[in-house]
């Protein structure tokens, strides 16, 4: 008995301090290993030709001085989005990824996708399609944008961008 009450407190403390160990990482910014988002690509592309290949795949690229949105087609076709954290940290930027997904652009929502409290982003088909949408009083940045599809037909539709950062709010 006396055993396995101490295997069970020695596991216990094993698995707290290990966990301790993950929230002080976590909590010390240790997410942010990545100097670019091109970075975290090819460390985390099961083929690196996503990465050698990025400037010809490359759909769009936007960053503040906290997020970063990233589009791209793999070389396979496949878009990619993926949502970055920024830190600094000794006046070099480090980048966590907040969240990665294969979804083509929607432009039939008209809801704004939420980065953080000041980066929205929404796609629509056309330029003038903004006028539609509510922009909660604020004049968004738009760009064409170009994509494939997986068999490879070329489309394309506008990213509007909210950042409240850029505005002094």
């Amino acid at each position: 008995m006396k055993k396995v009450l101490k295997f069970l407190i020695v596991f216990i403390l094993t698995f707290s301090i290990q966990i301790a160990i993950f929230i002080l990482w976590y909590a010390l910014d240790g997410r942010y290993i990545y100097e670019s988002p091109y970075e975290y690509v090819k460390t985390n592309s099961e083929c690196n030709e996503i990465y050698d290949s990025r400037f010809e795949k490359e759909v769009f690229l936007y960053e503040n001085d906290d997020n970063v949105i990233y589009l791209y087609n793999s070389p396979s076709n496949e878009f990619f989005t993926y949502i970055f954290d920024v830190k600094e940290k000794d006046g070099k930027k480090y980048y966590s990824l907040n969240y990665g997904g294969t979804m083509l652009p929607i432009t039939w929502n008209k809801e704004w996708e939420e980065v953080d409290k000041n980066l929205k982003y929404i796609f629509v088909d056309y330029q003038d399609d903004i006028k539609d949408i509510d922009c909660m009083g604020y004049e968004p940045e738009g760009t064409k944008i170009y994509y494939k599809l997986e068999d490879g037909k070329e489309e394309s539709c506008w990213i509007y961008i909210i950042d409240k950062s850029q505005n002094g709010d």
